[in-house]
């Protein structure tokens, strides 16, 4: 049986990834392996807004200031997580792309990763049509295990 050394929690903040990352915890409290929690921007592109009268808005702008906010609840919540779990290491990266499922897949190449633990809004019809399923993305092209945690 192959031992986990690394999990990766992808985090967006919503009850669903806390809770993901809740059940992440004890298995790598159990088996004294890093945390990598991973949170991802969505990278934001602006077509010509004149038509709109936008002009003021500016994405680098937008996203500088999203990064500022996800460093800031990261720092709070692995110091909680410190004091709850002495025993384990954790990581954190901010990544601004497209693609969330891209994201958190190439991630896990990376950092060459043995479980993943992700969050599921468990959307349904078109809501899951629409939006997609990132949860379901990544259990279909990682490469390590899938643990998908749906409220």
């Amino acid at each position: 049986m192959n031992t986990i050394k690394k999990i990766i929690c992808p985090i967006d903040f919503s009850d669903n990834s806390k809770a993901a990352l809740q059940m992440a915890l004890p298995i790598a409290d159990a088996h004294k392996a890093e945390v990598h929690l991973l949170h991802i921007i969505p990278e934001i592109f602006f077509y010509d807004w004149s038509m709109t009268n936008m002009y003021d808005l500016n994405a680098e702008e937008i996203v500088d200031q999203s990064k500022e906010e996800a460093i800031s609840k990261l720092n709070l919540m692995m110091q909680d997580l410190k004091n709850q779990f002495p025993n384990i290491t954790f990581h954190f990266t901010i990544l601004t792309l497209t693609n969330a499922a891209d994201g958190i897949l190439n991630t896990s190449k990376e950092i060459n990763a043995d479980l993943i633990v992700i969050g599921s809004h468990g959307r349904k019809g078109w809501d899951r049509l629409l939006m997609g399923s990132v949860a379901e993305s990544v259990m279909r092209h990682s490469d390590c295990p899938v643990l998908i945690y749906k409220m």
